[in-house]
């Protein structure tokens, strides 16, 4: 009887090991994010010359918490270098507080790949100021979009007739969100643009 008890015993603990198993994982994603929003604390009041006070609601919101602990937490480090080099550019575009703005407006801007989108937006011929009236206007597309998908807008948008210029200072300008769109999204927007006579296609007819 002892040793038919002692293995009913031990089948529960059995059971909840993938459970804690679990916990275990989140709990370590938890301190992970913990540390990352540490790191952005110290680094966004080097950067922003603000105190934490202003940068808690940025820090604590619920979107970037479960981001810093899904990105990059094997290498925190990584990712809190790559961010202080994109807050470097962008602070060449913005002062301190419009950047700080961007934040509380896209907090998800700490998590963004920024290099990489400043990068794009220089070798495709947008000047600073083009370049930061995208990020004004629409944050959300260094977050949600893709630099594939982009790339493939500003190809399609030329392939329609319009020349490099008309694609950065006409249509880019009036709606960053076409870098965001498929090319049929981007035919139905022109068309509709048309038709209400928006005034953002200049092209030859």
């Amino acid at each position: 009887p002892c040793p038919a008890t002692s293995d009913h015993q031990q089948q529960p603990q059995q059971q909840e090991n993938p459970r804690q198993r679990r916990q275990q994982q989140q709990k370590q994603q938890q301190q992970s994010a913990g540390q990352a929003c540490h790191g952005f604390d110290n680094l966004l009041q080097q950067k922003l010359c603000v105190g934490p006070d202003a940068l808690e609601p940025i820090l604590t919101a619920p979107a970037l918490v479960e981001g810093f602990s899904h990105a990059n937490t094997a290498a925190p480090d990584t990712q809190l270098a790559e961010t202080a080099a994109g807050l470097d550019r962008l602070l060449a575009l913005f002062s301190p507080q419009q950047v700080l703005r961007l934040l509380q407006q896209q907090p998800l801007l700490l998590t963004a790949t920024l290099l990489s989108w400043l990068d794009f937006f220089e070798a495709y011929g947008f000047s600073n100021r083009q370049t930061a009236n995208i990020i004004s206007q629409s944050p959300d597309v260094l977050v949600k979009g893709s630099l594939v998908t982009a790339g493939d807008a500003l190809l399609h948008l030329q392939q329609l007739g319009f020349d490099a210029e008309s694609v950065r200072h006409r249509v880019i300008a009036y709606c960053p969100q076409v870098l965001m769109m498929s090319a049929a999204d981007i035919n139905t927007l022109i068309r509709l643009w048309d038709k209400f006579k928006v005034g953002v296609d200049e092209r030859q007819s």
